[in-house]
C-alpha cells in the first residue's frame, strides 16, 4: 500500500481552484424552474412542511403531523423561504452550495489516497456528472445529505487525530444533527465504531478492549441515539392516522419489511421475498453506478463498468476498512433492501463507490507502471469520461415546459374552482405547491385497494369537494374514466377536467 500523500499548500490551492470554480459555474448549471415530477414528490413535500412550519402550525403535512422523514431540510429551508418565498431559482442554489461541498469533501478526504491530481479529476468528474447536477437542482435532502456524510468523515478524521472525550462527543452531535437532514446519515455512527475497531485490531492491540470500546466506542453510537431521541418521542406520540392515505409508505420500517408499505397489519415479508427483492435490487445498483446515475438504457456496457466499479468499490472497503468503508458497505445494504432503487438512493452510493473504486485501479496500475504513472492515467480516463457526456442542461426544456404548464394550469384551475374549495388529484404533491394551497391524493388509496371505494373513502374522510385530474396524462386516465361513469361528463379549466363531488 502506498503512503499517504500529505496535506500542503498546492492542495490547499488545488481545493480553492476546484470550490472556485465550483462556485462560479453555479450560474451555468442551476435553473430556475420547479422539477416536478414523480421522481420529486418528496421536494414538495418538504417545501408544504418547511411553509407549515413558518405559518406557526408545526412539522405538518396537509394538516397533520408528519413523520415519515425528519424535520433537518425543512428546517434548513425556513430562512431561505422566509426571506424570498417559493423562489425556485434561489431555492436550487441553496441545494447546489451543498453540491459544491460535496466535492469539496471529496476532493479533501481522498487526497492522501488519490494525490492531488487524481482527487481533483475525480472531484471534478463527480461535479460535471448530469446526474450529479440534477440533484443540485432538486429541492430534496439527497445532496445535502450526502455532502454531510462527508463533513462527517472528514471530522472524524480530525476527532482521531487527538482522541478526546469531547471531540467523540462532537462527532456524535454532529452524526445526530446530520441525520435529522438525510435519515440514512445515522450509518456514520456504526462506521465510526467499526473503522476504531478495526484500527486497533490491525495496530497489534489485543489487550483492554472493554476499556477500549467503553472510551473510543460508546460516545459515536449513543450521543446520535440521544441527538434523534426527540424526533423518536415526537412520532411515538403522534401515530399515523390507519390507513396511511396521502402517502405510499407507512414508516421506513413497514416499507422494509411489510406487504403493504402502508400498512404496518399487513403481513410480513418472508425471507424468500426479501432475498428476492435483495437480488433484484442488486442488479439494479450494478447498473446504476455502471449508467453514473444517468436515465439511459442499460446496456452491455454499463453492465460491465457497473460490476467493476462495484466490485473496485467492495475490494477497496475490504482492505481499507476505514470509516468510508463501512458507510459504504451500510449505504449498500440498506439501497439492497429497500422497496425499489430510486435515483436519489443511489446518489450517496455512487459517491462514495466511485472513488473506491479509482482507488483499487490506482493500486492495481501502480504495480505494473508506477505510482505517478497509474495517477496521471486515471485522471485522465477521468476527464476522457466525463467529457463523453458533458451535458449539464441535459432535460432542461422539458423541465421549463412542465414547470409553466403547471403554473399556468394552477391559475386557469384557481380561477374556475375559487378560493373555498377543496381539491383532490391523482397526486396532490406538486399542486399543492403550485396552488399554494392543499391538494390531497387520490393514488395511495387506490392503489392499495383499502375497502369497497377507496377514493369515495379518501373523498369523505378528507371532506374534499372537488377532484381535477389531467386527461392527457397515463397516471390520471383510470380516475378520468371512474368519475365521467360516476359523476358525468367534467368541467373544463384549461386541458384540465375537474369534478363537483360533494355539495
Amino acid at each position: 500500500m502506498s503512503p499517504a500523500v500529505a496535506w500542503n499548500r498546492r492542495a490547499t490551492l488545488v481545493l480553492v481552484l476546484l470550490v472556485a470554480a465550483c462556485a462560479l459555474s453555479l450560474a451555468w448549471f442551476v435553473h430556475p424552474w420547479y422539477e416536478a415530477n414523480g421522481q420529486t414528490n418528496d421536494a414538495s413535500v418538504y417545501l408544504l412542511c418547511a411553509k407549515s412550519m413558518l405559518a406557526g402550525d408545526g412539522y405538518s403535512y396537509l394538516g397533520q403531523p408528519f413523520v415519515l422523514r425528519p424535520p433537518g431540510f425543512p428546517t434548513l429551508l425556513l430562512p431561505l423561504l422566509a426571506w424570498r418565498g417559493l423562489d425556485f431559482h434561489a431555492l436550487n442554489l441553496f441545494v447546489a452550495a451543498f453540491g459544491v461541498l460535496a466535492v469539496a469533501c471529496v476532493f479533501a478526504y481522498h487526497h492522501g489516497r488519490l494525490g492531488p491530481l487524481l482527487a481533483f479529476a475525480l472531484a471534478a468528474s463527480l461535479w460535471l456528472n448530469p446526474g450529479f447536477e440534477r440533484f443540485c437542482n432538486r429541492v430534496m435532502s439527497d445532496m445535502p445529505g450526502t455532502a454531510l456524510l462527508f463533513v462527517g468523515l472528514l471530522l472524524e478524521r480530525w476527532a482521531g487525530r487527538r482522541p478526546s472525550a469531547g471531540r467523540d462527543v462532537l462527532v456524535g452531535v454532529f452524526v445526530g444533527l446530520s441525520a435529522y437532514v438525510r435519515a440514512v446519515n445515522v450509518l456514520l455512527a456504526p462506521a465510526i465504531v467499526c473503522a476504531r475497531l478495526c484500527a486497533r485490531w490491525r495496530a497489534g492491540e489485543r489487550q483492554g478492549w472493554l476499556a477500549f470500546v467503553r472510551q473510543r466506542c460508546l460516545a459515536p453510537l449513543v450521543v446520535p441515539l440521544l441527538v434523534l431521541l426527540p424526533w423518536s418521542l415526537r412520532n411515538a406520540n403522534n401515530r399515523p392516522q390507519l390507513p396511511v392515505d396521502q402517502t405510499f409508505v407507512h414508516s421506513y420500517s413497514v416499507a422494509l419489511l411489510h406487504s403493504d408499505p402502508s400498512d404496518p397489519s399487513s403481513p410480513v415479508l418472508s425471507l424468500s421475498e426479501l432475498l428476492e427483492r435483495v437480488g433484484h435490487n442488486l442488479v439494479v445498483i450494478v447498473t446504476t453506478l455502471g449508467k453514473r446515475m444517468s436515465d439511459d438504457a442499460t446496456t452491455a456496457t454499463s453492465w460491465i463498468v457497473g460490476a467493476l466499479v462495484a466490485f473496485g468499490a467492495l475490494a477497496a472497503a475490504l482492505r481499507h476498512r476505514e470509516v468510508d468503508s463501512f458507510v459504504l458497505l451500510g449505504l449498500l445494504a440498506t439501497v439492497s433492501i429497500s422497496l425499489e432503487v430510486i435515483g436519489r438512493y443511489a446518489l450517496p452510493l455512487y459517491v462514495f463507490a466511485l472513488p473506491s473504486a479509482v482507488d483499487t485501479l490506482r493500486r492495481t496500475l501502480a504495480r505494473g507502471i508506477g505510482e505517478g504513472p497509474a495517477r496521471a492515467s486515471l485522471a485522465l480516463a477521468l476527464a476522457l469520461v466525463t467529457a463523453s457526456d458533458l451535458d449539464p442542461r441535459r432535460g432542461w426544456d422539458g423541465l421549463r415546459e412542465r414547470h409553466e404548464s403547471l403554473r399556468a394550469a394552477s391559475v386557469t384551475l384557481t380561477a374556475a374552482v375559487g378560493p373555498d374549495a377543496r381539491l383532490a388529484a391523482s397526486l396532490g404533491w406538486h399542486y399543492s405547491i403550485y396552488l399554494d394551497r392543499p391538494v390531497y391524493s387520490l393514488v395511495p388509496s387506490a392503489r392499495h385497494k383499502r375497502g369497497q371505494h377507496p377514493v369515495e373513502d379518501v373523498i369523505d374522510r378528507r371532506g374534499i369537494d372537488t377532484v381535477f385530474f389531467d386527461p392527457e396524462r397515463l397516471l390520471d386516465e383510470p380516475f378520468v374514466r371512474l368519475f365521467r361513469e360516476r359523476y358525468g361528463e367534467p368541467q373544463r379549466a384549461g386541458h384540465l377536467e375537474f369534478w363537483r363531488v360533494r355539495p
